[in-house]
């Protein structure tokens, strides 16, 4: 069990005690572990005997997961074992996903066994390579990220208003996107790639996302007015924004943004402070495995 005792206002260890009580009235003994800086449930799973485990379970939002995704698939390993997951950050969007409203709903799929398979997106930028679990985003939807990062004091409502913020002053930028093999040059505000339906705190940003259709759900919005975007993030909590007839929305095995103008690339929620210029996305099907049951 890898826990970040800083998530979700620092309810982090609290929750890890309660799962791993429930875990042992259900004959599962867990090996905990706490997060102590940025990055180090990384080297936590780049370091584990994984024969060890049936299972990881991560206490955290987006932030401590996408650690812990990289940190396995850093391994190349042939397998990997499943994660279980229990809610304890802001946004929590993989967790959205998987039906996991409150925080135990997580345990319920370990002690039944059951899995189910999850994508992942390949990201190369500047010729490094990393790992998403829910999203990647260019343009407005890194600046936003950004802001809201700043006023993490708010809580959950600090994405609304970097939203409403960055709205008032943002500026398109000219780029060359490459979907699968079609080519789309103009100017853009935004681009977001989504393996989840949800991104920040409860925008439904790609209603039809699948985590393990093998395709990522690419969002683009190009030049428009602060009217139309305004009216564009008042929509997104419903997903009723895809209609807006300035909202594309496309299905690709993989994509790739050519800029001009280096930007910051906002990772599941975490921005990347490394101005680029070129960003290469692929889907990495069934790449590992959480417990969950169902479907999207």
């Amino acid at each position: 069990m890898i826990v970040n005792p800083e998530s979700g206002r620092r309810r982090g260890r609290i929750l890890a005690e309660r799962a791993d009580k429930v875990l042992a009235f259900g004959s599962i003994s867990s090996d905990v572990r706490l997060t102590e800086y940025p990055g180090h449930a990384t080297e936590l799973c780049s370091s584990l005997n994984l024969a060890d485990y049936r299972g990881i379970c991560i206490v955290g939002g987006d932030g401590t997961i996408h650690e812990v995704v990289n940190g396995l698939m850093n391994r190349n390993a042939s397998t990997s074992p499943p994660l279980g997951l229990i809610p304890a950050g802001t946004g929590n969007s993989l967790c959205h996903q998987l039906g996991f409203e409150k925080p135990m709903d997580g345990l319920d799929p370990i002690l039944a066994c059951q899995v189910r398979p999850l994508d992942l997106l390949r990201v190369r930028l500047n010729g490094a390579e990393s790992y998403c679990m829910h999203m990647i985003g260019w343009g407005a939807a890194a600046s936003i990220a950004s802001r809201a990062e700043k006023m993490r004091w708010m809580g959950p409502g600090r994405y609304s208003l970097a939203a409403l913020a960055e709205i008032l002053i943002a500026k398109p930028m000219a780029a060359s996107i490459i979907v699968d093999d079609e080519i789309i040059r103009d100017e853009f505000n935004l681009a977001i790639g989504c393996n989840t339906q949800q991104v920040g705190s409860g925008m439904k940003m790609a209603p039809m996302a699948s985590i393990g259709d093998g395709y990522v759900d690419l969002i683009l919005v190009r030049r428009v007015s602060r009217i139309q975007m305004v009216n564009l993030f008042r929509m997104v909590q419903t997903g009723a924004h895809v209609n807006l007839p300035y909202v594309e929305c496309y299905r690709a095995k993989r994509f790739r943004i050519e800029s001009a103008q280096p930007s910051n690339i906002n990772l599941d929620g975490d921005v990347d402070f490394e101005k680029i210029s070129t960003l290469e996305v692929e889907v990495v099907p069934h790449a590992l495995e959480v417990f969950a049951g169902g479907s999207d």
